[in-house]
Formats: C-alpha cells, sequence, structure tokens
C-alpha cells in the first residue's frame, strides 16, 4: 500500500514538473497554454516587431525576479475567461513591502509603438499583482502596464491589486488611445493610478477601490479623455487631477468616502457633470487658473470647512450652474 502511495506521489509530481516551462531572458511569440503552464520567466523577455504573443486562459505568468516584458511594434493577446484569467506575478514576495525597489516584486509590460500587421493588444481577465516599478519620472513607457505611441490596446475585466509605483502611473499612458473598462483596482500603492498625457483614453465602468496614491487619475498635457460611470471610493491621495490646456469629460461617477483633495483642477477646460462627490474627508474642488465647466453635480456631506468646498484661485472663466452642494 505505501509503495503505491509513494508511485502516485511521484507520478504526480513528475506531471507538475513537465506541465512547467522555462522561459530565459530573450525573445518570445507564439502561443503559451494552459497545460504548458505556469511559464516561469527568469530574464527580460521582448516580443519583436510584427510578432504577436497569445497567453491563453488559465496561464499562470510567474517573474522569478525584477524583470519586464517589452513589446515594441507587437502585439499581445491576454484573454482569460471568468472561471480561467491569467495571472501575473512574482515568484517570490520577500521584501515587497520594506525591501528595495528591486526586491519582492516584477517590472511590469511595457508597449511601444504599433505592429505593421492592423491588429491591437488586448487584456481581459487578467489579475496583474506584485508588480513593483522604481521608474524614472524622465521617461513615458513605464508602469505595470507602460504604453507609449500606441493607437490600440484593451484592457477590460481585470483585476490589479499589491502593486506599486515610484514617480509613474499603475497604467501609464503617453500618446496612445485606451479602452480601460470594468477592471478592479485596488490595494496599490502608486504616484498616479492612471497616468494620462497626450491621448484620448476611454475609461468607464471600473471599481477603484482602497488605493494609496499621490493622485489617482492624473490628466495633463493636451489631454481629451472620457472618464464616466466609474465607482471610486476608500482611496487617499489627490483623486482626480486635470491639468495642462486638456478638455476631458468626466460624468456619471460615483467619488465617495475617500481622503484628500478630491478634484484639483489647473488649468484646464475640464467637463466636470452630473457626479456624485459625497462623504469624502478633505477639500471637495481645489481650482487654479482653471476654464472647467462644473454642472448637475452633487456634492454633500464632505468633511471640509463649508468656506473650502470649493476653493477658487485666480479663476475667472469657471461655469458652474445646477450643483447641489
Amino acid at each position: 500500500m505505501m509503495r503505491s502511495l509513494l508511485l502516485v506521489s511521484l507520478l504526480c509530481l513528475s506531471a507538475n514538473l513537465l506541465s512547467q516551462t522555462v522561459i530565459d531572458s530573450g525573445d518570445v511569440s507564439g502561443v503559451w497554454t494552459q497545460e504548458n503552464s505556469p511559464y516561469n520567466i527568469h530574464g527580460d523577455i521582448y516580443v519583436q516587431a510584427n510578432q504577436l504573443l497569445t497567453i491563453e486562459p488559465g496561464v499562470k505568468v510567474v517573474f522569478h525576479g525584477h524583470y519586464r516584458l517589452f513589446l515594441h511594434n507587437a502585439n499581445l493577446f491576454a484573454l482569460g475567461s471568468p472561471e480561467d484569467s491569467i495571472v501575473f506575478t512574482v515568484a517570490d514576495t520577500s521584501g515587497f513591502a520594506n525591501g528595495e525597489w528591486d526586491e519582492g516584486g516584477w517590472y511590469g509590460i511595457n508597449f511601444s509603438y504599433p505592429s505593421n500587421t492592423g491588429d491591437s493588444s488586448h487584456f481581459g481577465y487578467c489579475r496583474f499583482e506584485y508588480a513593483k516599478i522604481p521608474g524614472d519620472k524622465y521617461r513615458s513607457d513605464m508602469g505595470v502596464i507602460g504604453v507609449n505611441l500606441l493607437p490600440r490596446l484593451t484592457i477590460r475585466d481585470c483585476i490589479f491589486e499589491h502593486n506599486k509605483t515610484q514617480h509613474e502611473g499603475l497604467i501609464d499612458i503617453h500618446l496612445s488611445d485606451l479602452i480601460i473598462r470594468n477592471n478592479i483596482f485596488r490595494y496599490n500603492e502608486c504616484a498616479e493610478l492612471i497616468s494620462m498625457q497626450e491621448d484620448s483614453p476611454h475609461i468607464y465602468g471600473n471599481r477603484i477601490d482602497g488605493n494609496k496614491c499621490e493622485v489617482l487619475l492624473w490628466i495633463t498635457a493636451w489631454n481629451h479623455p472620457s472618464i464616466h460611470h466609474n465607482m471610486i471610493i476608500n482611496n487617499s491621495g489627490q483623486i482626480i487631477r486635470s491639468e495642462g490646456n486638456c478638455r476631458p469629460r468626466i460624468y456619471q461617477n460615483w467619488i465617495l468616502n475617500n481622503q484628500g483633495t478630491i478634484i484639483n483642477f489647473e488649468k484646464s477646460r475640464t467637463e466636470f457633470i452630473n457626479n456624485l462627490v459625497a462623504n469624502n474627508d478633505g477639500t471637495a474642488f481645489w481650482l487654479y487658473k482653471d476654464e472647467s465647466v462644473i454642472v448637475q453635480n452633487t456634492i454633500v456631506n464632505n468633511s471640509s470647512h463649508p468656506e473650502s468646498v470649493i476653493v477658487l484661485r485666480e479663476t475667472s472663466n469657471l461655469i458652474l450652474g445646477i450643483t447641489q452642494i
């Protein structure tokens, strides 16, 4: 009987070992399957120009160190399912909380420039966890997902949790158009949760809950995003910052139970319409040299002093109307 049990155990162990795939530093493409999962990454990996990497439902991508996936003129299809999500994680989280920036985490995914195939990249039903991005505030391609000069990328139905960034956005967007919808962002610590520069992303249907960031949604530099129907709750830091000749449309969001300056508009032309801003601890609006349209919002039960619910600084062309305070 004991011999039979030992034989069964050895067979199971052998099957598990055979199903693992080791990826050393270098080029990758093709299809990663659940049968060959987990994919153990032991160096920086690259999808080269006009190549495609497809990751099937149920695959686990495990980085054994502070390594990164780069895509230059290339595409990535990582489409999981509600039953079989795709996981991007690190093998050893020791040092993630208190260690150096290259300890206890992986280094994210970088997209730059579109492929010549005309295809777009997609993430669906993925989980991103324990990425740790030291970053460089002078670069535009950092982040758990960093995007530069990419016309098409969709991120939907994903979970981002327990990630850290030092200078950049958890999703860092530069000169690119993204669809970011129906995702959950929770328990992340970052400079910005989503950073947008000179682009027009569409951000809707997301739940942003329990994050600690300097700024959650940072919009700057000729940016025209559409941000709507998001639940933004229980976060700390500036919640939405819009500055520098940008024209975002922000409407029908629920912004509740956050701590910090909730809305900071500087030299922008934001349309902030029909949002609920309630039960937050901090100044509801801080506006400086701003020309925004702020109408049909409900702003109630925020804990700042009544005279500082809306703070105006050198602001003359602001439109305020039908706003309940």
